[in-house]
Formats: C-alpha cells, structure tokens, sequence
C-alpha cells in the first residue's frame, strides 16, 4: 500500500477504522469494484455499521484521489466546494446525533430525578438498602438528595 501512494487506506487502519485485511483487498481493486468489496466486508464483518460510513468514506476520497492522479488534473475549486460541504454535512450529522443522545440523557435524568422523590420508591430502596444514589462526573441536573420533595 505504501508504495502504490495509498496514504488515505493507510491512515483507516492506523485510526481503527477497519482492519489491514480490508485496506489490502481495497488497494488491489480497482475503482469498479470498489462497492463489491464494501459489501463483502461488510457481510463478513470486517467493515461494520459502527465504521461503515467512515470506511466509504475513506474509500470515495481514495476514489476522487484516483481519478485526479490518472487524469493528471489540478485541485479545482469546485473540488474544494465539494470537499467543504461533505465535511459540513458530516460535522452536522454528528453534531445532531450529539444532541438528540443529550437531550435523551438529560430527559433520563430528569426521570429518575421524579422518581428519587416518589416515597413509595424510596420506602423500597430504604428496606433494601440501596439509598445511595451513583454520583455522576459532569454538570448535570441531578439531584444527589433522595427521598427530598
């Protein structure tokens, strides 16, 4: 992979983004059969959902790259428009998905925060002793005093 200048397949094994297996078979197929060797990783496990989209990723800037390398073109700045707005459009999805999994945590604590104040609950954790609340690292709504209305 080294000396075929497949830097981009390199950098995904060395972050974990998939294994070596998977970069070799990648860097011996050409462009056409790029989404069949995607799928068969995927079906044998070594690309899964968790690295999937980075692993296409990966895959299509290797794919772009290609195309520039054997046409011979420059960097153009529609090529730089496109490269910004998929960054844009993969910094949005994150950060969405970071805010849809805090508004779920925080609607969790305050779940358990109207259920710490329930005396009937606390009337059954108090007979099996289990009246200490985990304490959580961070800033967060939570109130640490049980049993208190």
């Amino acid at each position: 992979m080294v000396d075929r200048g497949e830097e981009r397949l390199i950098h995904g094994v060395e972050q974990g983004i998939f294994p070596m297996k998977f970069a070799m078979r990648v860097a011996a197929t050409d462009d056409t059969g790029i989404q069949g060797i995607l799928m068969d990783a995927f079906d044998e496990g070594l690309v899964t959902t968790a690295n999937f989209s980075q692993a296409r990723r990966l895959i299509a800037a290797r794919a772009r790259g290609l195309k520039r390398s054997n046409n011979q073109q420059q960097y153009t700045v529609q090529q730089l428009q496109q490269d910004i707005a998929d960054a844009t459009k993969a910094k949005t999805s994150y950060v969405r998905e970071a805010q849809v999994k805090e508004n779920r945590f925080l609607t969790l604590l305050g779940g358990i925060n109207v259920l710490w104040k329930d005396p009937q609950l606390m009337a059954i954790l108090s007979d099996q002793g289990l009246m200490n609340r985990p304490a959580l690292a961070g800033d967060f709504a939570y109130d640490p005093s049980p049993g208190e209305a």
